[in-house]
C-alpha cells in the first residue's frame, strides 16, 4: 500500500475514533415531567407516601401523607433546580412562614434520590428531616 493511502486511512480512523461519544458525554438528565415517590420524616413526623412531582418551568409539587393520619395530606408548591453537570438537586417550598430547602443526590442511573435532607429557614444549621424517593 502506498504511504499516502496509508496516512489517509490512519487519519480517517483517528478522526472517527475521536468523534465517538464517551460515557462521560451523556445527555443531562431532565427532571421535568417526572413523578417520584417514597417516604419522609420531618419535624419528628413520618410521611408515607411522599410524592414529588417535578414540572415544567422548574415548578415542583410535594404531597405529604402522614402515617399517623392518612386521611390528611399536605400539598406544597415550590421550585426546583439542578445543574446539568451535577447529580445534586435542590427544591424549595413555603411551609407557613418558613422556607423549606430540600437537597438530594440522584443515584442508580437517575432512578433514585438519596441523602435527601430538609432544612427550614428558621434553623438552617440543623436538618428538619430527611427523605428517600424513587422515580415512578
Amino acid at each position: 500500500m502506498k504511504p499516502r493511502v496509508l496516512l489517509a486511512i490512519m487519519a480517517l480512523v483517528i478522526t472517527l475514533g475521536s468523534c465517538k461519544k464517551s460515557s462521560e458525554d451523556k445527555e443531562p438528565f431532565n427532571l421535568a415531567n417526572t413523578e417520584w415517590r417514597g417516604e419522609a420524616r420531618m419535624h419528628e413526623r413520618d410521611f408515607k407516601p411522599l410524592t414529588v412531582l417535578f414540572k415544567e418551568n422548574h415548578e415542583v409539587e410535594l404531597i405529604f401523607v402522614p402515617v399517623d393520619a392518612p386521611g390528611d395530606k399536605f400539598t406544597f408548591h415550590g421550585t426546583w433546580g439542578k445543574a446539568d453537570d451535577s447529580d445534586e438537586l435542590e427544591f424549595k417550598f413555603e411551609k407557613g412562614l418558613e422556607t423549606v430547602t430540600s437537597t438530594a443526590t440522584l443515584t442508580e442511573n437517575n432512578t433514585k434520590m438519596d441523602n435527601g435532607r430538609f432544612k427550614v429557614s428558621s434553623d438552617e444549621h440543623n436538618d428538619a428531616g430527611s427523605f428517600k424517593i424513587s422515580r415512578e
